[in-house]
């Protein structure tokens, strides 16, 4: 995974994907992303995500 970056927010991309595309986030949306996964959220995320996400 490569986070670059840019105005507006960061970018993601998988390093080994490199023109598969990127996803674009918000300072915020980065920040939010960043504090859910320090706080162990994504654990057994499967469970947690409605139906049809």
């Amino acid at each position: 995974m490569e986070v670059c970056r840019r105005s507006g927010g960061v970018a993601v991309r998988d390093s080994k994907r490199p023109t598969g595309g990127y996803l674009a986030a918000t300072p915020t949306q980065w920040k939010t992303f960043l504090e859910a996964t320090k706080n162990d959220v994504f654990t057994n995320s499967r469970r947690r995500c409605p139906t049809g996400s």
